[in-house]
């Protein structure tokens, strides 16, 4: 086999293996997710605060990127300690975007000839926003719905894969 060939082997397998891991352990998953994010708001906060420090600067930029770069690290550090509210929160904000955006697109499909098309997608985003919003099962579909994704991106670039190396 050749090295292209086994290197993409390995993609796929790596896919599928990803896959079932979201579709299984999505917790583990998500909480490892969740503290990456945190690490990475940590990293910007630490970084400009050191920057602050080395400036010593007291204009009202300087001033303002301490003030947030201090939430950074707030939130961060929030984050590693109570990653359950974080993933309510975070439910409830993708929750509210869908809503909003469902509500926008209502309007404008009714204002626009009566666009049949964007007033249906403006009720599926605005029901999928109640749903989200309202419960922290829907992120539990989606991680799944994500790993039945990679699952079968990896089956079918494994077959691809095959087929076209003959």
């Amino acid at each position: 086999m050749k090295r292209a060939n086994k290197a993409n082997l390995i993609t796929w397998l790596t896919l599928g293996i990803l896959g079932l891991m979201l579709i299984v352990g999505k917790k583990v998953i998500k909480d490892a997710m969740y503290i990456v994010m945190a690490v990475g708001l940590i990293i910007a906060a630490v970084s400009g605060i050191l920057g602050w420090w080395k400036e010593k600067s007291r204009s009202k930029d300087a001033i303002v990127n301490l003030l947030g770069s201090l939430a950074l690290l707030g939130i961060g550090l929030w984050i590693i300690t109570n990653p359950v509210a974080f993933d309510t929160l975070l439910n409830v904000v993708i929750g509210l975007v869908l809503m909003i955006t469902g509500v926008l697109w209502l309007v404008r499909g009714w204002k626009q000839d009566r666009d049949k098309i964007i007033i249906v997608m403006g009720a599926v985003a605005l029901i999928l926003g109640l749903i989200i919003a309202c419960s922290n099962a829907a992120t539990n579909w989606v991680i799944v719905a994500e790993g039945i994704g990679l699952i079968y991106t990896a089956i079918t670039g494994f077959i691809g894969e095959k087929r076209f190396s003959k």
